[in-house]
């Protein structure tokens, strides 16, 4: 790739689009709003996020598995948004916790973070596997429910 120069022949430098997942600053207890955690992402320098899906979904106190789940994106979206930064990818829920035998309500949460990155204007979502073989009794299970999933 070659280095791009300003109009006088100088080098400029060079711009990645790093991001890094709003994981960083989430709060288990759910008392941080998900807009501070942006924030404190984006004064640390960060203009790229990554919506972890799979922080907010095991949970019956959070906020994306509630009736209002669709507010609390979009302030998400407008906390980005005010801070000077976008979403350009997101990690979608993992079936792991308690989800990890409820192919139905883990496609369920599934299609809602789906919805939630066309909110956000997220091109890109991470599905990681099951990843936990233990928790399902035995491998055929566990490879069951992979398959069945993807």
């Amino acid at each position: 790739m070659p280095v791009p120069v300003s109009s006088g022949g100088e080098a400029l430098p060079l711009s990645l689009p790093l991001s890094t997942s709003i994981h960083l600053c989430f709060d288990p207890d759910f008392c941080t709003p998900v807009e501070e955690q942006i924030r404190r992402i984006a004064r640390a320098g960060f203009r790229w996020l990554d919506f972890n899906f799979l922080d907010w979904f095991a949970d019956p106190r959070s906020p994306f598995v509630g009736d209002g789940w669709e507010g609390w994106l979009e302030g998400a979206g407008a906390a980005a948004e005010d801070a000077g930064a976008r979403f350009n990818q997101a990690h979608a829920p993992c079936p792991v916790y308690n989800l990890e035998k409820d192919l139905e309500g883990y496609k369920a949460l599934c299609r809602r973070a789906i919805r939630g990155c066309g909110m956000l204007g997220i091109p890109w979502m991470v599905f990681h596997a099951a990843y936990f073989p233990w928790n399902f009794g035995s491998s055929l299970d566990f490879f069951s429910f992979n398959y069945a999933f993807f």
